[in-house]
């Protein structure tokens, strides 16, 4: 088992083959996949394969980035977690060295901030491995999502079709700052691949295909330069 991630309260590890009766129990709950982005699963035989492949996978290609997100008291699963943007060891071995990068990150507030941050980094470690480089355009992207009153951006897969590799993005406002006059500046640009709802949470789902996760990023701040 190898452990990316350990805080007090918590460990992010590889998937273990015993964790499928704790992935079951959250990913069984369609209040809470309708938020993820797999298929709520009816038995936890279904979460047993998906732990199995997971686990296969890891074998095969060790650039498989699905974790488990485990409590240290009991180790229940309580979650799963895609680490694609995150700092390797290659790059900063010093823990507390890490930390205070990831709180320059967070408190960044415009491109300024950023560049600055940029600047430092390369200055005292070199040139940024390309899981860095995704940490910090996350960093874009939320502050992107601020101005544009965005609260939260989850995917979400095909529900209809398992077999189909599309997917969608969903972008939720916060209801006081929703605009609907960019609704039709986006079908213009996205046609038939765009819904809208304007209900108690606005939202707005855009479909994609399969993309990889620096597609994914490119694509989101594209469309958030659109609002």
């Amino acid at each position: 088992m190898k452990v990316k991630y350990e805080t007090e309260r918590l460990v992010i590890r590889e998937w273990e083959e015993k964790d499928y009766m704790g992935l079951y129990e959250f990913a069984s709950d369609v209040e809470i996949t309708k938020f993820l982005h797999y298929n709520t699963y009816s038995n936890a035989q279904e979460a047993k394969a998906r732990i199995s492949k997971i686990i296969d996978s890891y074998k095969l290609n060790p650039l498989i980035n699905n974790f488990a997100v485990v409590l240290k008291l009991n180790n229940k699963v309580i979650g799963d977690i895609n680490i694609s943007s995150y700092i390797p060891d290659s790059y900063i071995e010093n823990s507390s060295q890490k930390i205070e990068v990831y709180q320059n990150i967070a408190l960044c507030r415009t491109e300024e901030d950023i560049q600055n941050v940029i600047d430092e980094l390369i200055d005292r470690y070199g040139v940024m491995p390309k899981e860095l480089e995704n940490l910090i355009e996350v960093a874009r992207i939320k502050e992107m999502c601020r101005k544009a009153g965005i609260v939260k951006i989850s995917e979400k897969k095909n529900m209809l079709d398992i077999q189909s590799t599309q997917k969608s993005i969903v972008f939720y406002f916060d209801k006081n700052k929703y605009n609907p006059e960019i609704v039709d500046g986006l079908i213009k640009k996205y046609g038939y691949n765009i819904k809208f709802s304007t209900g108690v949470e606005p939202y707005i789902t855009l479909k994609i295909e399969n993309i990889t996760g620096e597609e994914l990023i490119e694509m989101i701040k594209g469309f958030l330069t659109e609002i």
